[in-house]
């Protein structure tokens, strides 16, 4: 074997049809490190878990997608909130005590534990859902897993078993995330090295992993923002194609009917645009130049989700209808509050240090706070060094 081919043979050795042995290996661990999770997270303790379960359960059983404020709770959920999460305020009703202890011992033996048809569990609670606010995309595929494992010879599956299985699922659906940023750094022209690091560091996020791994509706649109980030990583160099504008239309068409946050996309997508004009032109100029591109990914967009915010708003005059609406009015004002901007920017900044790095979804049980501004500093110092530091020589 000569030098060439030896050099050729290392290459395909480090790579696996053309991606980084790393990044897949990136995949699968975080595959694996969800799955595990998954496992090992309390039942429902998950934000809103129960309510998403409850949703995908009346989906499964061949109901239609509910008005947002026509599901209400069902036995089923309640009961398995009751037997597996140790959380009060999961539950919510009937315990005076922050938690409730469930030893291992005390576990109901798996052949003993009820589907979710068992004992009168579709039968409603006095508890709504609120869970039908949001688009159907994620929850309509939810209920297709389970009406396949249903359909399965054998016997039934415990509601708790349906509940694992779903979060396997989700803990699926994040598995290319960094498949998608290597992508995203390579469509910026960036080098395997930036692509590698970028694959690798989700794995140091403890909130992805455990969102990643319950029950809910971000997963979904978490993998499509991914997934709309690396097309716009391409389009903010240059990428006018059609294609490309299709797909776009497509990923944040399909976000905004899994959940109405992805109202964020549209906005960034034609900021891609825009930067990825031609150099030296006026504003002008680019805009004419990327009207075309994004009147396709617009109406490519509003065919995927726009019949959902259409008919949500004629049947009730909003676009995003809540029952929450109903709960959360200015009664629940404590007493001689005024609102103030410091204390608002204070709170949110330290919330949301402690439930990236430090709260695993599981909010009673926190690393202290201190752990998430050190984690928070390092990647800030990270990221500006990575930003100031030169380029790699045959980087992009």
């Amino acid at each position: 074997m000569d030098e060439s081919s030896a050099e050729d043979h290392a290459a395909v050795g480090r790579r696996w049809r053309g991606v980084p042995v790393a990044v897949v290996a990136a995949c699968l661990a975080l595959a694996a490190l969800g799955g595990v999770w998954s496992t090992l997270a309390p039942l429902g303790e998950a934000p809103d878990e129960p309510a998403h379960l409850g949703l995908v359960l009346h989906l499964a059983d061949g109901a239609p997608y509910p008005a947002h404020d026509d599901l209400d709770g069902q036995v089923a959920v309640e009961r398995l909130c009751r037997t597996h999460m140790t959380s009060r305020w999961v539950c919510r009703e009937g315990d005076e005590a922050a938690f409730r202890v469930h030893p291992a011992s005390a576990a109901p033996p798996r052949p003993e534990r009820p589907a979710a048809a068992d004992d009168g569990g579709r039968a409603a609670t006095a508890r709504p859902n609120h869970m039908p606010q949001h688009p159907p995309l994620y929850y309509q595929g939810a209920s297709l897993v389970l009406r396949a494992e249903r359909a399965l010879p054998g016997p039934t599956w415990s509601l708790d078993r349906e509940l694992a299985l779903l979060r396997l699922v989700d803990a699926a659906l994040l598995a290319p995330l960094p498949l998608l940023a290597w992508w995203t750094c390579r469509r910026a022209r960036l080098g395997d090295g930036a692509g590698v690091s970028a694959a690798v560091a989700l794995l140091g996020l403890p909130m992805l992993t455990h969102i990643g791994s319950a029950l809910n509706n971000d997963n979904l649109l978490t993998l499509l923002g991914a997934l709309v980030v690396a097309l716009l990583a391409g389009v903010a160099t240059g990428d006018r194609s059609r294609r490309t504008a299709v797909l776009v239309g497509l990923a944040v068409g399909a976000a905004l009917l899994t959940k109405a946050s992805a109202i964020v996309l549209p906005p960034v997508v034609v900021v891609a645009y825009l930067v990825g004009g031609p150099r030296g032109v006026g504003w002008a100029r680019r805009v004419r130049g990327a009207a075309p591109s994004l009147l396709v990914s617009g109406v490519v967009a509003a065919a995927v989700s726009g019949w959902w915010y259409v008919g949500v708003w004629a049947r009730t005059g909003q676009l995003t209808p809540t029952i929450e609406d109903a709960r959360l009015t200015s009664e629940l004002r404590p007493p001689g509050f005024s609102p103030d901007l410091g204390a608002f920017v204070g709170r949110f900044s330290t919330l949301l240090v402690e439930r990236t790095w430090g709260s695993f979804g599981w909010f009673t049980v926190s690393l202290p706070p201190l752990v998430g501004a050190l984690a928070t500093v390092a990647v800030a110092v990270a990221v500006a060094w990575a930003l100031h530091r030169p380029p790699a020589s045959g980087a992009g």
